[in-house]
This record gives C-alpha cells, sequence and structure tokens, in this order.
C-alpha cells in the first residue's frame, strides 16, 4: 500500500516537472518561429484624398414649404387636437351597454364625428396658415437682398463716378462744369448709400428669422436661400371665380356650418330623455370650444371685422322645455356665425384681389419707367464722364434710375404676395404661377 502511494507520488513529480518545462520552452519556440519568418513590409496604402469643402444646400420654395408642413409646432398642436377628437369619438362607440340606459348618447357620438371632422378642418386651416407665411417670409429674403443688391450696385457706380470727378477737378479746365462741390456731393450719397446698406442687410436677417419660425426651426439652424431675383408672374385672376372657391374650400366655413350642426343636435339631446332632471350636460362639457381664440377687429386706417364664434355652456339648467329653448337660441346664434363667416371669407378674397391688380398695374407701368430711367441714366453717366454735364444732373439721373428700379422690385414683391393670399383665402383652389414653376 505504501508502495503504491509512493509510486503515485512519483509519478506526479514527473508529470508537474514536464508541465513546466512544455511552459519554458513555448515562448522560445514562439520566438524562434518569428525570428525565423521573414519581415514583410506594411501593406501599401492608397493616397489620402483630400476632401473638397462640402457645397452649402440651398433650399427652394418647395423645400421651405415642405419643411415647414413637417415641422411647424401650430400644425403638430392642431394634429394633436385632431387625436384627441378621435379618441374621444371611440371611446363613445366603446360605450355599448350605456346606450341601453342613455337616450342622449346617440346624438353625443354623432357630435362626437363632427367635432373629428372639425379637428380635421383644422389641420388644414393650419396647413394653409403655415404655406403661407413660409411663402411671404422667403419672398421677404429674396426681395430684401435684391434692394440690398441694388444699393450695393449704385454704390459703384457712384464711386466710380467720383473717382472720374476727382480725375476732372485736377484738370483745372475753366470750362468744365464738374466742381469740387460735384465731388463733396457724390461723396455724401455714398455715406448715405452706407446707411441703406445697413438698413437692407438688417431686413435680411429679420426676413431670415422670420422664415425660420414660419418653418418651425430653431434660430440657430443655417438656412441657405438661392441666389434668385423676385420671379415674374402671369397670372390671370377672376374675381367672382376665386370667392367660390373660397366658399367651397375654406375650413374656417366648414367648421362654422359644422358647428351649427352641433346646436341641431343638443337640441335633439337635451329634449331626449326624463324631463324631470334640473340640469343636463352639453357637448361642451367634453370639449374645449371656448378655448379657440376668435379674430379681433381692427379700425386704425383698415376695417378689419371680427369674427364671432358659437356659444355652448357645459351645462343647460332648467327643466326640458326652458333647455330645449335655451339650445334653439344658441342654434340660432350658430346660424349667424356662418354668415358671419361666408363674410368675411368673401371680404378676405377680395382684398387679396384688388391688392393684386393694384399691384399688376404698379408693375406694368414701373417696367416701362425703369428701362426709360436706365436708358437716361446711362446716357447721362457717359456725358458725366467726359466733363460735359454737371454733378447734380448725374445724381438727378442716377437717384431716378434707383427709385423707379426699387419701386419697380417692391411692386412685383407685393404682387407676389397677393398672389400668395389668393392662395390662402381659396385653401389651394387658386395655384399662382410662381407656385407652378417650384412643382
Amino acid at each position: 500500500m505504501s508502495h503504491t502511494t509512493r509510486s503515485g507520488r512519483i509519478w506526479l513529480r514527473r508529470i508537474a516537472v514536464s508541465f513546466f518545462v512544455c511552459l519554458g520552452l513555448t515562448p522560445a519556440a514562439r520566438a524562434q518561429q518569428q525570428h525565423s519568418m521573414p519581415i514583410l513590409p506594411p501593406p501599401a496604402q492608397a493616397p489620402i484624398a483630400l476632401s473638397q469643402p462640402a457645397q452649402e444646400k440651398t433650399y427652394s420654395l418647395n423645400d421651405c414649404v415642405l419643411i415647414g408642413l413637417g415641422s411647424q409646432p401650430a400644425i403638430a398642436a392642431q394634429r394633436a387636437s385632431l387625436a384627441s377628437a378621435e379618441a374621444q369619438r371611440q371611446a363613445l362607440d366603446h360605450m355599448v351597454l350605456a346606450s341601453l340606459v342613455s337616450h342622449e348618447l346617440g346624438f353625443r357620438k354623432r357630435q362626437a364625428c363632427l367635432g373629428v371632422t372639425i379637428s380635421q378642418a383644422g389641420v388644414d386651416i393650419a396647413e394653409w396658415e403655415t404655406i403661407y407665411a413660409v411663402t411671404r417670409c422667403y419672398y421677404s429674403v429674396i426681395y430684401a437682398r435684391q434692394q440690398e443688391v441694388l444699393a450695393r450696385g449704385l454704390m459703384e457706380k457712384l464711386e466710380l463716378s467720383r473717382k472720374s470727378a476727382q480725375a476732372l477737378v485736377k484738370k483745372a479746365d475753366p470750362d468744365n462744369p464738374v466742381t469740387q462741390v460735384d465731388v463733396d456731393k457724390l461723396t455724401v450719397n455714398l455715406e448715405l448709400l452706407e446707411l441703406r446698406l445697413i438698413e437692407a442687410s438688417t431686413g435680411v436677417n429679420r426676413a431670415t428669422a422670420a422664415l425660420k419660425e414660419a418653418m418651425g426651426l430653431r434660430y440657430d439652424t443655417p438656412l441657405a436661400l438661392p441666389l434668385v431675383t423676385l420671379p415674374s408672374t402671369s397670372d390671370i385672376v377672376d374675381r367672382d371665380v376665386v370667392i367660390q372657391m373660397a366658399m367651397s374650400r375654406r375650413g374656417e366655413l366648414l367648421q362654422a356650418t359644422l358647428a351649427s350642426q352641433l346646436t341641431e343636435l343638443e337640441i335633439c339631446a337635451q329634449n331626449s330623455g326624463c324631463c324631470l332632471l334640473p340640469f343636463r350636460k352639453t357637448f361642451a362639457a367634453a370639449s374645449d370650444i371656448h378655448a379657440k381664440p376668435i379674430p379681433q377687429g381692427t379700425s386704425n386706417g383698415t376695417y378689419r371685422p371680427s369674427a364671432i364664434g358659437i356659444e355652448m355652456p357645459s351645462t343647460l339648467v332648467g327643466n326640458k322645455s326652458d333647455r330645449v329653448a335655451r339650445a334653439m337660441e344658441l342654434n340660432t346664434r350658430a346660424g349667424s356665425v356662418v354668415e358671419k363667416t361666408q363674410n368675411l371669407i368673401a371680404l378676405e378674397v377680395e382684398d387679396a384681389f384688388y391688392k393684386w391688380q393694384a399691384a399688376t398695374g404698379q408693375v406694368k407701368t414701373l417696367r416701362e419707367s425703369a428701362a426709360k430711367s436706365a436708358k437716361l441714366a446711362a446716357l447721362i453717366s457717359g456725358r458725366f464722364e467726359s466733363g460735359k454735364v454737371s454733378g447734380e444732373d448725374y445724381l438727378r439721373a442716377r437717384t431716378l434710375e434707383d427709385q423707379t428700379q426699387a419701386q419697380l422690385n417692391e411692386a412685383i414683391y407685393h404682387q407676389i404676395l397677393a398672389l400668395a393670399a389668393l392662395e390662402r383665402v381659396t385653401a389651394g383652389g387658386f395655384t399662382p404661377s410662381f407656385r407652378r414653376s417650384q412643382q
């Protein structure tokens, strides 16, 4: 027994020694193997190409509108209201057993369906308001840039003319009508143009900030627009046609009409069920119709009448006949809301139409005036360079050219805004030519 134990210990020692010997030989073998292997050169790397600076993306009008429709918080809020109205409708649909004991539940379900349609109309209104706001601000940036370019171009012309005038004054020609007074006048006008450039540059920044808000972007979001000019339009607008478009498409009129139907159903709801109840809740108890702002009218130089809205308390008090009588009066008010809304929509359309009409006439006249003044300025400039006319005549010609071109830009800008307003007040029934060119 002791011999067996001793033999086992001997074998264990031998195994242990062999194990440690192997551990010592393995690193040496690896080192020898690595030493015997040929050293390969590192793989050749392709030359790293210097990256070119990425060209800044510019956003067209269509790009800005699409971003606004997806990012504007006002639209998101209206969509949340639509989801809330849909949830309320589904909640009433789930109340199956309650219809067995409630005679008014059927009317409430119909009112909830109307509420969903009213909320959907609210989403459509918010979308068209966003499209108009983005369009207006987009072309405000383009207009401000165009006025800035005009002022900068006039500065360059006056600077060249001042240098020419200084050269003519140095010649001391007694027959030359150009004097040091003309040089001083040109210098003063250049300084005044510096102020105008500052104002124009500020206008570009303000318009860009407004465009970002209309698109629902953060104030620090980079936004580059293409260097384009205000587009020329050739739209033909018929007053009666656009009014009919507005009456058939405006979400505000749809909301007012459906609200009138809500009050009609309220009469039926109050007339159903037990006649002994001293009060009964209305559809307003489960909605926020009073939270919707009503535009206020103004009369400070421009007639802008205010809208009216429906009224419906959350609870009607009294016996059945008294509650029904009050609900009928509130329904009469809702009918007046529909009529008032129709009048306001027609007024909006006519206002936009006559603004477009006036701007179109101004554009036609100013195009001819701008061409004539530019031709006259070029003629006077050539005579001034040769010392044949005074600086007073030159400044008068350049100022006339600048004023007519600036007024032409402004008229085109107002023409575009009027067309954008017609698109908004008709809820897309009228599509201006500048919109078609972007599609």
